[in-house]
């Protein structure tokens, strides 16, 4: 799994990344947010549950942070990522602390973490850049694809490498289930009610029923 030495970069090199997320009118708002941990499940950090920010995480379940390692415009490297997220709950805090002497020190008590919680960023797409002696590289992330689809059974949609991410298919979803952060999008499995609508939405006929 070549896709957790990237995301422990992230980890190890950048840490700091600013994450955006949207609120409840639609405007966007960003935070400094660490990167604690990583892992083949995905990417760790902690929220506090008395904010925006976990109110906005909870009401989307989504999120997009860029990162930037190195002070010179020249040489450095972003990264930059969009997907998914989940809660893991407050048990996850103090073990992902305890990882992380610096930012441990800001949470030392108990009192000081009882509104913390843990969240994972479990799929995402993006890419790193790098600069470095007049020239830019440019290497694609991507993870999490096989946990969107997991969920495939009898009657199930699939959206197969035909799709070209002209999103018709995303107003017609009643559930909101589909991501078009990537291409060939995804269903998320664990929402989708099976209705079709997509299906019929799309123009590439890229969206096939597992029967």
């Amino acid at each position: 799994m070549d896709f957790v030495n990237d995301l422990m970069r992230i980890v190890r090199d950048v840490q700091r990344v600013v994450i955006a997320t949207v609120d409840d009118a639609g405007m966007p708002e960003t935070r400094a947010v660490e990167m604690l941990d990583a892992d083949a499940e995905g990417l760790y950090f902690i929220v506090d549950r008395t904010t925006a920010f976990y109110a906005q995480l909870m009401a989307r379940k989504s999120l997009a942070f860029t990162g930037v390692q190195g002070a010179s415009y020249g040489e450095c490297a972003t990264v930059t990522l969009r997907g998914r997220v989940e809660e893991m709950g407050s048990g996850f805090v103090l073990p992902l602390l305890e990882k992380n002497e610096a930012v441990f020190e800001f949470y030392k008590n108990e009192e000081s973490r009882k509104n913390l919680t843990v969240f994972r960023m479990y799929q995402g797409v993006g890419e790193r850049t790098e600069r470095h002696a007049g020239t830019v590289a440019r290497t694609p992330l991507r993870f999490g694809d096989e946990r969107m689809n997991a969920g495939i059974k009898k009657r199930s949609y699939f959206i197969t490498e035909d799709c070209d991410g002209c999103r018709a298919c995303v107003s017609k979803c009643p559930e909101g289930c589909i991501d078009v952060s990537m291409v060939p999008a995804v269903i998320d499995q664990e929402r989708c009610t099976r209705c079709g609508n997509c299906e019929m939405a799309c123009f590439q006929e890229a969206i096939i029923v597992v029967k």
